[in-house]
């Protein structure tokens, strides 16, 4: 997610160019495959656990030299100390580290359970600071795999939430895990 330093001279919106356009390509992880907008670039290396997916114009760098993602996802594994992904104890020591590194980030409604390529997981809403102006949601999925925490954090300006959620629904029915 972003962190609490907007851009200097962000603009209002990221535009229409950033929207997903209703094509999808596939991307497959080290663990999981997923159809993701297919005018969004996948950002680092593809075949690691962790992934950016996003159109490059919509990745800024803020005042602290942080690198924030305005409108896109980050694919991730958060991998408990003890081994044993657990999803409600994992979900909650992830959201905790999360909200500790940025304090604009809050937690805007209650988490809800969610079938993900026939797994449970949670999905809880966030709220924080957008390095465009104003508030972008931040939606984060976890699910418990053997290889640690799946997780998911789909973001979007406030203002472009409404018409991006479609397209991050269609990532959730996407998405599988491989063995």
């Amino acid at each position: 997610a972003a962190s609490a330093t907007a851009a200097s001279g962000a603009s209002a919106t990221p535009g229409a160019a950033a929207r997903p356009n209703g094509q999808t390509k596939t991307h497959r992880g080290s663990h999981f495959q997923l159809n993701y907008p297919a005018n969004w670039d996948v950002l680092g290396d593809a075949n690691s656990s962790s992934v950016t997916i996003a159109p490059r114009a919509t990745i800024v760098q803020g005042a602290n030299g942080n690198v924030q993602i305005g409108y896109g996802m980050i694919v991730a594994y958060y991998v408990p100390q003890d081994g044993k992904p657990n999803l409600q104890r994992d979900t909650t020591a992830l959201l905790q580290q999360m909200t500790s590194a940025d304090a604009s980030l809050r937690q805007t409604g209650q988490s809800r359970a969610v079938k993900v390529g026939g797994q449970n997981g949670l999905l809880t809403p966030f709220q924080s600071s957008s390095p465009y102006q104003g508030q972008e949601v931040d939606m984060i999925l976890t699910v418990a795999r053997p290889e640690g925490l799946f997780y998911s954090i789909f973001i979007a300006p406030q203002a472009e939430w409404a018409g991006t959620q479609p397209a991050f629904d269609a990532v959730v029915a996407s998405l599988q895990f491989l063995q």
